[in-house]
Formats: structure tokens, sequence, C-alpha cells
């Protein structure tokens, strides 16, 4: 069944609890009922999952969605007041992705969109980005199901660039390094939040919009209260301010660390206005949490304290570092420019990394990070099993190949038979598979 759902200014209220994840999308549902709450959401509209498994299915839009879609673009230029286009007063559009599970930075974005045709291509990209190689990398390792797929959201862009008093930012109700109750967050000013939440650009701690913008900064909280309330746990959030104007662009639960799950668990049974019950709170924190709080290391005491910084996950580590390639030698770990947006190529977890620049706990560094043990990935030569690794080294890759195809044994060469002759001379176990 066909459904598109439009949500924010001039759509009609949805029931917060007739929403469904599966088949909106974790993001696409966080809009639709901050709007049905009355938080202030730049308008658009929800393809659903559904929508998009038929296409997937059949490589195309069936005629029911590209009807319901190009109704929705209609509306949607109606409520907004202006139509599509590129001038600079015209209407545009971002269309994202959004599965049922938090998916960061793996699935397209695309920013920007300027006419109904390219609206239509960027939604068989973000359609098509479910099937992608770090995709369905990501799904294997994290368990993911493959349905149902993402869902698609379309959404009218807010200039966060447009003047001095125009930014972007990420919040959380409560801070996610201590627990400690009250607006947390970080936001950069005249610039997109895409850097800032892929760890890419350098913020400012969320404290400046007290003296940038005042008004922005009361509302703000009290929306984060609110929304705590809401949701019945921490909450985070990005917004966007344009020209003065806050506006609500995603919201999620929360991130936190060991220690600040325990410290909110706890918190939230006392507090009267969410009152979760201690089973509930019991729940919420899970024993991987605990044996992290109970097996925390302590920073190495001494030394000369060169720079200072802020967690961007769980850990503590010491290892060489250095600038240079000069010495290969050499034990180390280079700093990295900003966080990496390959979350299936991390380094092992008993080595340290830092950046030297974005965010406190950037999601691509926590998925990072709990991607030490995912070293397979597919179509990618170093992450081939091992014995294929093996045979390869030894030039027995080919003729493995055509057994397995049916053939016969192929010649590898001269140079190759060489090689192979050499090494089996020397290592006569490790030349046999």
């Amino acid at each position: 069944m066909t459904r598109v759902v439009a949500f924010g200014a001039g759509a009609p209220r949805t029931d917060p609890a007739a929403l469904d994840v599966r088949e909106l999308g974790a993001k696409g549902a966080g809009l639709v009922r901050l709007a049905s709450i009355g938080v202030a959401v730049p308008p658009g509209f929800v393809v659903s999952t559904g929508d998009v498994a038929a296409f997937l299915a059949g490589g195309a839009w069936p005629g029911a969605v590209r009807t319901a879609v190009d109704d929705a673009l209609v509306e949607l230029e109606r409520r907004a007041g202006r139509p599509l286009g590129t001038a600079a007063t015209a209407l545009r559009v971002a269309v994202r992705g959004g599965a049922a599970q938090s998916m960061p930075g793996l699935l397209t974005t695309v920013l920007g969109v300027a006419s109904p045709d390219a609206m239509w291509s960027a939604m068989d990209e973000v359609a098509a980005s479910w099937t992608a190689l770090d995709v369905v990398a990501f799904r294997r390792r994290e368990g993911v199901p493959e349905a149902p797929p993402t869902a698609i959201v379309v959404q009218a862009m807010v200039d966060a660039t447009a003047d001095d008093r125009s930014g972007a930012g990420v919040a959380t109700s409560r801070d996610p390094s201590t627990g400690a109750p009250g607006a947390w967050g970080e936001v950069v000013v005249r610039a997109p939040g895409a850097g800032l939440v892929g760890g890419t650009a350098q913020p400012l701690p969320l404290a400046h919009l007290a003296t940038w913008l005042p008004d922005v900064q009361v509302e703000l909280a009290a929306w984060l209260r609110s929304l705590e309330r809401a949701w019945r746990d921490v909450v985070e959030v990005e917004f966007v301010v344009e020209a003065g104007r806050l506006w609500f662009v995603q919201v999620r639960p929360a991130r936190r660390s060991a220690a600040a799950a325990v410290r909110i668990a706890v918190d939230l049974v006392a507090d009267p206005d969410v009152a979760i019950d201690r089973a509930d709170a019991v729940r919420r924190v899970d024993p991987a949490v605990v044996r992290a709080l109970l097996d925390a290391v302590p920073a190495p005491a001494g030394g000369t304290v060169l720079a200072t910084g802020v967690g961007a996950s769980p850990g503590v580590g010491a290892e060489r570092s250095c600038s240079t390639r000069r010495r290969p030698s050499l034990p180390r770990r280079r700093a990295r420019r900003s966080c990496s947006c390959d979350a299936t190529r991390p380094p092992p977890t008993s080595t340290p990394w830092w950046r030297r620049r974005g965010r406190h706990q950037p999601r691509r560094d926590g998925v990072a990070r709990r991607w030490w043990r995912a070293r397979w990935h597919p179509r990618r030569r170093r992450c081939r099993p091992r014995r294929a690794r093996r045979l390869r080294r030894h030039g027995l890759g080919r003729a493995v190949g055509a057994r397995r195809r049916g053939g016969g044994r192929r010649h590898r060469g001269p140079t190759a038979a060489r090689r192979h002759r050499r090494r089996r001379r020397r290592h006569p176990r490790s030349s046999r598979p």
C-alpha cells in the first residue's frame, strides 16, 4: 500500500501512537512526531519503506507512488509559499535516507534539489544506497535485517549560511559524558550542519548561544526539556538557525558514556516529569556498559601535557605518535585531521587514534570503534579469507578459481612459476594450501 506522510506547517497532525518506525524510518517518524507536538520543523514528506522496497524489487517506481509523491511535492510548494527553482528565493529540498535503525553517514543524502526531475533522480540514488557495499557490510555486522529498507525524507532546506544570525548545531538534553542535567551540545556559526555531524567541522560549545543568540538559547533549552519528557529518555537533536529562527531537523535518543548511562537511568527514575520505573531503568543499562564502567582504566600519571581535547568515544590508550613517514619502523599512530568517513576500515581497538578537529562523540567515530573486528568487506583484496590470501601469495589464486568454475588448471606464466618454486624450496609447508 502506497503511503506518503506529510509533516510540518500546513500538514495534518498525525497521532504519535500511530507512527511505525518500520514504515517511516527513525528519521521520518521522528520528524512527523516533532511536528505533531508543535515543534518548528521545515515542511516535507516521507516516502514509506514499502514504496522503496517496491522500487528496489522492480527497478522503477510504481505509478501509484509517482502520483502520490508528485501530489505531495505540489502540496509542499503550496505550504512553503514558493515553487522549486534555482532563484535565490526559490524552494530547494533535501532528499535523505532514514532506516529504522541508525546508520550514521552511510545512506546517501542529496542537498539543494531544485527541480522535480532532479528530485526523482535523488530519490533513485538514495533508495539504491541501501544496497551499496558499505551499507551491506554495516547491516551484516550490526545484524540489521535487509527488510524493511530505508525510507526517504524530502524536506524543505533551511539556510544556515543566510547571515550572521544563522548557523547549525547538535544538542542533547543532558551531558552525554557525565549524565549531568541541562542542555549540552555544539554549534557552528554561519555554516551547514553536515560537517558538524560528520566530525569535519570545528564547533563552538552550545553556551556560545547565550551571547550570540540568547532568545534561541532559551527556546532550545525549553524544547529539549519538553522532548525529554515526551520521549522519556535523553534526546539528541539537530537544529538549524536561519536569520534568528530556530528549526529542528532531526531527533533521536542520545548516545551516552557508561558513567552517563548509569547516572541518567537513576535520575530519570527520580525525575517526576519522566518517572520511569526501576525495572525500566535497569533494562536501559546494557550489562556491557556496566562492565566498561567497572573496567575503566585511569589515565597514566606523570609526563608532560602536550594537548587536551574531548573524547570521541570511550576508552584510554597510550602510544607514540609522529607527523611524518620518515621512520616507518617506529610504531606510532598518526593523528587524523578529521573523522574518517569509511566506517568499514577502522583501526583496531587496542590502538589509540585521534583527530585534530571535530565534535565530541561524532556518530561515525562510534561506529568505527565498534567495527574493529570487521576486517572483511565485499570485493576488497585485503579482506579475503585467509586461505585465499595464502594461495594468492604463492601464485595459485587463478588455478583455484579455474577449478571452482569447472575449468582446467591455468598456466601461471614463467615468472609466477619461478617465484612459486623458490618459495616452495624455502617454505615447503607454507607453499601447500
